[in-house]
């Protein structure tokens, strides 16, 4: 290893390097921006979860794990409405599902719409307004569903290129 290699590595690294008291007056200052807001940066709408996790944070990073029909893509497509409908912009990464199925889930979800009719095309006589509602909100929604992404760079590709001047405030792939 030459000198110049290990000076590119230093260099590299060294602008991430913090000492305990420069963390310490960050964290600080990050509860008191959390005291000042009075709630989540961004919460769930699910409170248990709120109070367990004070909902989602930018640059953090959640998995949630299950077996297979456990509810994950239902939980996280819940969250992620939740946060859209508070004014947050949102973009679902779906690797399983098509973006119809995760909205028609949506929908049911929205108003109380058995899911199970809905697929099979009985649409009972409140349909109409329960779709007219639901298109109000959806409308007004900055949520996007993808289904692509399969790698960490397929991800950042998305959002470079979709995104060039403002990123999503979550980002959730669902796979």
């Amino acid at each position: 290893l030459n000198n110049s290699n290990l000076t590119d590595k230093v260099g590299r690294f060294g602008k991430n390097r913090k000492t305990l008291p420069e963390l310490w007056i960050s964290f600080k200052k990050q509860i008191q921006a959390r005291a000042d807001r009075g709630e989540p940066e961004m919460p769930t709408g699910i409170p248990w979860i709120d109070k367990l996790t004070d909902g989602v944070n930018r640059g953090h990073l959640w998995a949630i794990a299950g077996k297979s029909g456990g509810g994950k893509t239902s939980l996280a497509l819940s969250i992620a409405r939740n946060i859209a409908d508070t004014g947050k912009t949102v973009l679902f990464l779906s690797l399983e599902m098509s973006g119809e199925e995760l909205v028609s889930r949506m929908f049911c979800e929205m108003t109380e719409y058995d899911n199970n009719e809905l697929r099979l095309g009985i649409l009972n006589s409140d349909f109409e307004t329960k779709n007219k509602n639901f298109e109000e909100v959806i409308n007004i929604m900055d949520f996007e569903i993808i289904e692509q992404g399969y790698k960490p760079k397929d991800v950042f590709e998305i959002v470079k290129e979709l995104y060039p001047n403002k990123k999503p405030d979550l980002i959730l792939i669902d796979f």
